[in-house]
C-alpha cells in the first residue's frame, strides 16, 4: 500500500471514528496532525487548499484531489493522469496533474485511463 492510500485510509478512519464515536472536531483535528503527507483538496466552498495530510482534509470536509501540494502556476502539458471528472463522475485522461487539478478532478493514477 503506497503512502497516498495509507493517508486516505487514515482519513477515512478518522472521519468514521468522529462520526461513530461522536468525537469532537477539535479531537479529530489533533489526530490529523500526526502524519506529514501533503495533499491538495477542494473545500466545500470550491477553493483549493494544501492540507498536511488527507485526515486534515477530511476534518474540514474537503475532497482530496491528489497527493502533494496544490499547484498555483499556469498548466503546461506534461505527464498524463487519469482522474474522476467531477461533472460526469467517470474516469477521464488529463494532459497533466495541473490540468486535472484546475478542473477539480480527483486523480486515480498516473498515465492515461485504461479502457474497459
Amino acid at each position: 500500500m503506497n503512502k497516498t492510500n495509507k493517508a486516505l485510509l487514515f482519513a477515512a478512519a478518522v472521519a468514521l471514528a468522529a462520526t461513530t464515536l461522536g468525537i469532537h472536531r477539535a479531537d479529530a483535528a489533533r489526530a490529523c496532525s500526526q502524519l506529514n503527507a501533503p495533499v491538495c483538496a477542494v473545500k466545500k466552498d470550491g477553493s483549493k487548499q494544501t492540507f498536511t495530510n488527507a485526515s486534515c482534509a477530511a476534518v474540514e470536509g474537503a475532497r482530496v484531489l491528489h497527493k502533494d501540494s496544490c499547484r498555483w502556476v499556469a498548466c503546461v502539458p506534461g505527464r498524463s493522469v487519469c482522474a474522476i471528472d467531477p461533472t460526469t463522475r467517470k474516469p477521464a485522461t488529463y494532459n497533466s496533474l495541473c490540468t486535472a487539478e484546475y478542473y477539480l478532478a480527483t486523480v486515480i493514477s498516473e498515465g492515461k485511463c485504461r479502457k474497459g
